[in-house]
């Protein structure tokens, strides 16, 4: 699956891409449907304690925009909210 990632505040390592791609894969059976995806990962500067990073995933389907934000004290943690919830949301809309 292609996407485009963007990484504010956060440096983006292979580390960080092997573990969305792995989590990704979840989203495969959804794929004829899905147009774009755009994946935005940032850790908040403002805050020094508290969810400080925050996962955004923007997924484009045919008539329908599913936005997802999740937010949590570790940057896998948020994607690992995020892809469950755009899971979810993808369900139902089936």
């Amino acid at each position: 699956m292609k996407y485009q990632i963007y990484a504010k505040n956060l440096e983006l390592t292979e580390i960080l891409k092997k573990y969305l791609d792995q989590k990704l894969v979840k989203l495969e059976k959804f794929l004829a449907k899905i147009m774009k995806l755009e994946i935005e990962l940032s850790r908040d500067s403002r805050h020094q304690s508290g969810p400080v990073f925050r996962a955004e995933f923007n997924l484009s389907i045919p008539k329908k925009l599913v936005r997802i934000v999740a937010n949590d004290f570790n940057i896998n943690f948020a994607i690992d909210k995020a892809v469950g919830q755009l899971i979810r949301q993808v369900e139902k809309i089936k």
